[in-house]
Formats: structure tokens, sequence, C-alpha cells
């Protein structure tokens, strides 16, 4: 009846005391993505795990593991901790991307990994990204179009959303600022829209916006 309903833990198989951040859910509702921090992440192939929900509730996170647990297991340890703001996964389960870097409240640069025979590749940056400081990726029903939040790319001022489609060889197209009224003077960020591309949510100097 147009109304939201309260909020509902998953349960322990995925929330823990570290706390869970950043996720990603498929379309259907039942495969959630999402980070944790929690004290085993190395050894459990995080810090980046894939749950999926069946008629007995959610089930165990699985770390992704390969290039991506390789990554952040070296970056952590270099920079004695490490930040993130924001990651998604395609619909098709075969492109992931996050931004990140070595010091949440400096300028970030946004990576991507790919999954080949069922593992994930080292991630690498991303031609989009800039000296400036780029936040909160997400990625389109169309496994290729990424949003993403810049300060990086001219625009209205402080972070703006933009977009970019990515081909089947990996290229990247131009960036598009998407304009107002997404994008203004404040920090706007944290774009995620409908597979069908009839609805959006984003957030606007800390407020979520529809």
């Amino acid at each position: 009846d147009n109304t939201w309903q309260k909020p509902t833990p998953l349960g322990e198989n995925i929330n823990t005391a570290s706390g869970e951040d950043e996720p990603s859910v498929d379309a259907q509702g039942e495969s959630i993505y999402y980070q944790s921090w929690a004290d085993d992440w190395v050894k459990k192939n995080g810090p980046y795990f894939n749950a999926k929900r069946s008629s007995k509730g959610w089930g165990k996170g699985i770390g992704l593991g390969g290039g991506i647990t390789q990554f952040f297991d070296e970056e952590f340890s270099a920079n004695f901790g490490y930040g993130t703001d924001g990651m998604a996964v395609s619909s098709d389960g075969n492109l992931f991307v996050v931004a990140c870097g070595p010091d949440y409240e400096g300028a970030m640069d946004i990576y991507y990994s790919t999954k080949k025979n069922g593992v994930w590749s080292y991630p690498k940056i991303m031609g989009i990204s800039t000296d400036g400081d780029e936040r909160s990726v997400f990625i389109a029903g169309d496994n290729k179009t990424i949003y993403f939040s810049s300060d990086g790319h001219g625009g209205f001022g402080g972070l703006d959303i933009f977009k970019v489609v990515i081909d089947k060889s990996g290229k990247l197209g131009n960036v598009i600022n998407i304009g107002a009224p997404f994008n203004t003077a404040a920090d706007d960020q944290g774009f995620v829209a409908s597979v069908d591309g009839k609805s959006a949510f984003f957030i606007r100097d800390l407020d979520i916006f529809f």
C-alpha cells in the first residue's frame, strides 16, 4: 500500500559483529553480494561475499576469492587498513566493480575484476578514474552501463553522477554526466536503478532521493 515495511536483519549467516556493507542484490532477490571485514576474512576468501536465498532463508556467504581476495589482502597489509565506498556485480555475475583507496577520506579510484572459468581476476584500475575522487559504483541491468560518482570529470560541483558503457571487448565509451535533476552543487552519489530503468535512487549530501 505504498508504505515501506520495517527493515529486517538478514540473519546470522550474513550479519556479524564486524558489520556488513555495500550490498548488491539481484533482480529476483535471490542472491546478494556484500562486504565483510570479519577477523578471518582472508581465510574465508573475502572481504566480498555472495549468499543465496532458498525456502529456508539466506545461506552462508561464500567469499569471492581469487584475485579479489589477493588484491585486498595486499592493499590492506600495505596501508594498515583500506577504504572502500561502493561495490557492484553485474546481473550476469561476471563483472565486479569497486571504488577504493588507501584512505577513506582521500581520493578513491574505480577498479574492476572479471570472472573467467569461475575465478575472479586481479582487479585493475578503470580508465574512468581521475586524479580526483571516484565513488559509489553501480552496474545497470544491461551488464554494460556503469554509473559512478566523481569530482574529477567536471560538472555541477562536488561529486556528480556519471555513466559510461563498456563493450564486449572491454573498451570504455565516453563518460557522460547524467545532468539535472540528479546533479547539483552538492555531493550527488550512490545512484542505483531498477532493472527496467524506470526508477532510480541516489544520495545527495547523505539523504536518500527517489
